[in-house]
């Protein structure tokens, strides 16, 4: 048995699909966990000066909340207000405003608070992963326990739905159209064998490709199909399955490999092998599934061109909610905040 050269995985062979980019919106919490954090400690410090007022005993001066001292000078919430709005301020006052809308717009369904959960726990995975206590991060982050967290992000969720929800409802039919008759195709579930090169030049790929056309023959010498996988395949992550890869469209792999597989019948292999970048596959066509109609997918496929804008475009979320706050009246009356936040609209 020949030794086994590097892993090509089933993920290797995904590009940015509209399913992939579907996936990839899951992942912001986890990109962004140190700004959520940051926006927590802020909205957390303005409750509790709240909080504070109206369950302790607070000393006045000149009619202003003391929160803190020295021995002579007293700090007063408007001080730490006022030093703090220039740096934080427009982002906090925003994160209520927004927060505000999404709980309006927004319902707390179980899948929404499964979701935020899933986050959670894949934060919690990483953290663990390099040996942390997660209690124990979570304290240090100013999080009484893994529901704070859960909250924060079930929060974000909803705001993420509020800018989805908005951009679809600005979508057109024609648009809607377009996506699907271009980008939606036909589903195909196969086998494949990879034969991977050393490198891409050009001795190292006709050394993959004879080993490939090896592969074919004997195929055609009536040799198992599952004993030539487990003898040749570089694709470690699918030899379990005899190369298996189910339910791809377009998109969803390298184009050569969607190509072939579309042009073979159900139950043949592929002749010749299918050069890509990942090296050589022998092709094994199991089924084809027809696209289904727009009316019945039309959700998904708003979904989808939606995602994908909002990867092509990374300041269309702040855009969007500027759009927003404007739709429900927006209304800034400190003068400090008010420049500081049409600044935003500005740029």
């Amino acid at each position: 048995m020949k030794e086994k050269k590097k892993s090509v995985k089933k993920e290797t062979l995904e590009t940015n699909s509209w399913k992939g980019k579907i996936k990839k919106v899951r992942n912001f919490i986890d990109q962004n966990f140190r700004t959520l954090v940051i926006v927590f400690f802020i909205v957390t410090f303005i409750l509790n000066v709240f909080v504070l007022s109206q369950t302790r005993k607070i000393h006045l001066l000149d009619g202003k909340q003391v929160i803190a001292s020295i021995d002579d000078y007293d700090v007063t919430a408007e001080e730490v207000f006022e030093a703090m709005k220039e740096y934080y301020g427009t982002t906090t006052l925003t994160n209520i405003i927004d927060e505000l809308i999404a709980d309006r717009e927004i319902e707390e369904t179980e899948e929404l608070i499964e979701e935020a959960q899933e986050e959670v726990d894949s934060i919690r995975s990483q953290y663990e992963t390099y040996g942390y206590d997660f209690a124990e991060v979570l304290t240090s982050y100013g999080y009484a326990n893994e529901a704070s967290l859960r909250n924060e992000i079930l929060i974000d969720l909803k705001k993420e739905e509020v800018v989805k929800n908005y951009l679809k409802a600005e979508l057109t039919e024609e648009e809607i159209e377009d996506y699907y008759d271009n980008e939606i195709t036909d589903q195909y579930t196969v086998k494949h064998i990879l034969i991977s090169a050393d490198s891409t030049d050009a001795d190292a790929m006709a050394e993959a490709k004879s080993t490939a056309e090896e592969v074919i023959q004997q195929l055609q010498n009536g040799e198992e199909w599952a004993t030539l996988v487990e003898e040749y395949s570089d694709d470690t992550s699918t030899v379990s399955t005899e190369g298996l890869i189910e339910n791809f469209m377009k998109g969803d792999v390298v184009d050569s490999f969607y190509e072939a597989s579309s042009n073979l019948e159900d139950g043949t292999y592929t002749m010749e092998p299918v050069e890509s970048e990942y090296g050589y596959h022998i092709i094994y066509r199991i089924s084809k599934q027809e696209k289904e109609a727009l009316e019945l997918i039309k959700e998904e496929v708003m979904d989808a061109i939606v995602t994908e804008r909002l990867e092509l475009d990374t300041g269309l979320v702040n855009t969007t909610w500027l759009t927003i706050r404007s739709n429900y009246h927006f209304t800034i009356y400190d003068d400090i905040l008010k420049s500081l936040y049409d600044q935003t609209i500005s740029e």
